[in-house]
């Protein structure tokens, strides 16, 4: 019995043996198939928009989960080249550039190193959080470029915005499929992830209150800069103005993000400023020295004021806008552009008058003026207005030597309603409060009377298109005895003839009755 256990645990222990042999033979027959490549292999690309982060290029799938500032963009084309590698391997870390079907190999000092025939393998377009994938390609090295000629609708993969790409990252070579970081076998599912900064312009305006004829606005257009600015053909930035703003030239200035205290303006400086009034187009151009000046930093920022002009008065919302665009021709002459889509606006304010009668029939014939205190109305100290639609008030400290005073009180601001008009170009809210205006009647109706005290109007932030609508209605005079008629003057001397008869007679009655006495 006991020669039979021990038969039986030899068995076990020489089974044991051959499954370990025989696995052992299938590592053996692995790791010798492992230096010969597949046949084929994919590549995903991952395209984000923003600062590099964290991961590693090595062809393996990364975790993105964790990095910021980068945004995964949709409608990049991607242009696939399959290398001929037959006359040997590009020298690695180079400078790649595809010429007459063929790539071209620069060191960083610009010599040519090689050139290799290549083979167009088609185009792929990242969509679907920013993925780009051709699959089953031939195993060799391929050459990708990013065509941003052809990438004409980039979105923002998570939100669906538009985006905008300040330089295409430069041609990069792949291997599919590719060794693996260990160095001991093969990667057939390819993962890289080219990044880029978006060109970005935001513009702001430096008020979100009511403007008059003739105030000075200040704005600033930001403006991303690209990371190879210091190369770059031409970065300029141009604003079209609304026709009511009208461009201050000499207040055009350019700083960074951090500063470094501004760039000079000039044809021998750092930027140029050219306005054209005929078409309120401003183009701000950054000179070669001054594109060097940018490299590192990450932000341009253009400021100038403009004066608002009485255009405004024309609009039916008193509101004016505008859209700023930059332009970017990187060293290879690849042109970027971008618009800022959240348009700054400003505004002016109006108070509209409707003139009623009791009925509530519309009644023309009354004109108003426009104070902006009680005082002032009760003292009328109106406002003035000038040939340019600029308003002027009281001035306490110089009373009588202001535009208001040498305007004279024939420029007093006036409406005379055809049942309705309007005083515009005011203020509703300044320093964060909202106005009041004091409005007085000083002509009414033919048959009505003068309102006896100032109509008080207080903007609140519900008016419609800025304007505050304000009805007025006049009450018929008091009708008064005619005085001196042709018909009383008649009764009177009727009134006196009558009387003299009645004296008269009782004079001569009165003396006969003492005489008789």
């Amino acid at each position: 019995m006991r020669k039979k256990v021990l038969a039986r645990n030899r068995f076990k222990a020489v089974s044991v043996l051959l499954i370990v042999a025989l696995m052992g033979t299938a590592v053996m027959m692995t790791a010798l198939a492992d230096p010969l490549p597949p046949a084929t292999g994919n590549l995903y690309i991952h395209k984000y928009i923003g600062s590099p982060t964290g991961g590693t290029a090595n062809g393996t799938e990364q975790n993105t989960s964790t990095w910021t500032d980068v945004i995964p963009a949709n409608g990049i084309q991607f242009d696939l080249y399959k290398v001929n590698t037959g006359s040997g391997i590009p020298a690695a870390g180079a400078i790649y550039a595809l010429n007459n079907n063929s790539l071209q190999v620069f060191s960083t000092g610009g010599a040519l190193l090689g050139s290799y025939p290549v083979t167009s393998v088609g185009s792929v377009t990242t969509a679907g959080n920013g993925l780009a994938s051709s699959m089953n390609l031939d195993q060799g090295l391929y050459l990708v470029i990013e065509n941003i000629a052809a990438s004409t609708d980039i979105r923002n993969a998570i939100t669906g915005e538009r985006m905008y790409i300040s330089s295409a990252i430069a041609p990069f070579l792949v291997a599919v499929p590719m060794t693996n970081p260990t160095g001991d076998g093969w990667i057939q599912d390819v993962h890289v992830y080219p990044k880029n900064e978006e060109l970005t312009i935001v513009k702001r305006v430096g008020t979100d209150e009511a403007v008059a004829v003739g105030d000075t606005v200040n704005y600033t257009i930001s403006v991303s800069i690209p990371a190879d600015v210091s190369t770059g053909q031409r970065f300029e930035v141009f604003d079209e103005f609304d026709p009511a703003l009208a461009l201050v030239e000499s207040s055009v200035q350019i700083n960074t993000i951090p500063s470094q205290g501004g760039l000079a303006r000039g044809a021998a400086g750092d930027f140029e400023v050219d306005y054209q009034e005929a078409t309120s187009t401003m183009t701000v151009s950054l000179t070669s020295k001054g594109r060097s000046l940018l490299s590192g930093y990450t932000t341009m920022v253009v400021s100038f004021d403009i004066t608002v002009t009485a255009e405004i008065l024309t609009y039916t919302d008193y509101t004016a806008s505008n859209t700023a665009t930059v332009e970017y021709v990187n060293t290879n002459q690849i042109y970027y552009e971008a618009h800022n889509f959240d348009d700054p606006t400003i505004h002016s304010a109006a108070i509209n008058i409707t003139k009623l009668n009791e009925s509530g029939a519309a009644l023309n014939g009354s004109s108003f003026k426009i104070a902006t205190s009680d005082a002032n109305a009760r003292a009328n100290r109106f406002l003035r207005i000038d040939s340019d639609s600029v308003l002027y008030d009281y001035d306490p400290d110089n009373p009588t030597a202001s535009t208001w005073y040498t305007l004279g009180s024939s420029a007093d601001y006036t409406v005379s309603p055809a049942n309705t008009g309007k005083f515009t170009g005011l203020k509703d809210k300044v320093n964060g409060v909202y106005q009041t205006y004091y409005i007085v009647e000083t002509k009414a109706p033919s048959g009505y009377n003068l309102l006896s005290d100032p109509v008080v109007v207080t903007f609140n932030g519900n008016e419609t298109n800025y304007t505050y609508m304000l009805s007025v209605t006049n009450h018929q005079g008091f009708v008064l005895p005619v005085t001196g008629g042709t018909g009383v003057i008649i009764c009177t001397v009727v009134g006196f003839v009558l009387l003299g008869i009645a004296l008269s007679i009782a004079i001569p009655r009165r003396r006969n009755r003492q005489l008789t006495k």
